[in-house]
C-alpha cells in the first residue's frame, strides 16, 4: 500500500507534456480605412507551418535511417515545439524535428531529433508509439546526421479544400464602460484581449501583436478602422485544450515564442 500510494504521488507531480507545431505568420499588407461591427473578425493574415528538416543523406541511406527508427516513408521532419503544459503558458523545453505517423490500434507514433548545441546535426533522438508517454519524451544519444533547416514563410501553400490557417483581429465592447477591446483572434472573433481604446478619445492608434490599428471613429454600432501595419513575421503557436488536465485548468492561447528557430543561433 505504501508502494502504491508513493507511485500514485510521483504520477500526480509529472507535468503534461505536448509537442505544437511551430507555424509562421506570413506577410500581410496594410488595409484600408473600413467600418467593422464588434465580434467580427476585420483583419486577417496566413499562417503556415514554420519549416522542417532536410536530412542531408543520399537516398539509400535515408531510406535506411527512416527504417531503423520506423519511420513513414513520407513524413517530413516538420518543426515542434516541445513543451511542459502548465497553465497559463507553457514552458518552453526546445525545438525538435519530428516524423510522425498514425498506426492502426496504436495511434501518433513516430520520432523526434534534436539538435541540442545547434550546430546543424541532429545528435539526439526519441521514439514513441501511441501517444507521448506520460512520463513525456526520454531522448537519448544519436550518431550526429547533417540536416538542412528548410524556412517555409516564403512558400505558397498548395490550395486546399480547407479552409487556410489565418490570424486575425477583432474587438468587443465592454458592457460596463463602453470601451473598445481589441485583440486577435485565435480560432473565430473571440478575441485575446490587448487594447482598449475609449470611443470619447478617438482617433487613437494602438497596437495588437505588433499589428498597429487607427481607430478614426465610432458610431455607437461600428468602428472605423486601419490596420497601418500587419502582423510581423514571426513564429507562432496556438495552445489548445489538454484534456489530460483538469477541466478547471484547460486553456487555450496564443504564444510568440521568444527562442530562436533551428539555424538562428548559429
Amino acid at each position: 500500500m505504501i508502494w502504491a500510494a508513493m507511485l500514485a504521488q510521483a504520477l500526480s507531480a509529472i507535468v503534461p507534456q505536448a509537442l505544437i507545431p511551430v507555424e509562421i505568420l506570413q506577410a500581410g499588407e496594410p488595409s484600408e480605412e473600413k467600418r467593422a461591427r464588434p465580434e467580427r473578425t476585420f483583419f486577417t493574415q496566413p499562417v503556415i507551418p514554420a519549416g522542417e528538416a532536410e536530412i542531408l543523406l543520399d537516398p539509400r541511406a535515408l531510406d535506411e535511417f527512416r527504417n531503423r527508427f520506423n519511420l513513414d516513408d513520407h513524413a517530413p521532419f516538420a518543426l515542434y515545439e516541445w513543451v511542459d503544459k502548465m497553465p497559463p503558458a507553457s514552458r518552453h523545453r526546445g525545438f525538435v524535428f519530428c516524423s510522425l505517423y498514425l498506426k492502426l490500434g496504436k495511434g501518433l507514433c513516430g520520432a523526434c531529433f534534436q539538435d541540442s548545441d545547434d550546430d546543424g546535426t541532429l545528435d539526439r533522438v526519441s521514439r514513441f508509439e501511441g501517444g507521448i508517454p506520460v512520463a513525456g519524451l526520454s531522448f537519448e544519444p544519436l550518431t550526429p546526421v547533417a540536416y538542412r533547416y528548410l524556412d517555409l514563410s516564403g512558400e505558397r501553400q498548395p490550395h486546399s479544400m480547407y479552409t487556410q490557417p489565418q490570424l486575425g483581429l477583432s474587438y468587443v465592447v465592454d458592457g460596463q464602460t463602453g470601451h473598445l477591446r481589441f485583440g486577435t483572434d485565435i480560432k473565430g472573433p473571440a478575441p485575446e484581449l490587448e487594447a482598449e481604446v475609449d470611443p470619447a478619445s478617438l482617433p487613437q492608434t494602438i497596437t495588437v501583436a505588433g499589428a498597429v490599428i487607427r481607430v478614426s471613429a465610432w458610431d455607437g454600432k461600428r468602428a472605423t478602422l486601419t490596420v497601418e501595419q500587419p502582423f510581423p513575421q514571426r513564429a507562432l503557436r496556438v495552445e489548445s485544450p489538454d484534456a489530460r488536465l483538469p477541466k478547471a485548468e484547460q486553456f487555450s492561447a496564443l504564444v510568440f515564442p521568444t527562442e530562436p528557430l533551428p539555424g538562428q543561433g548559429r
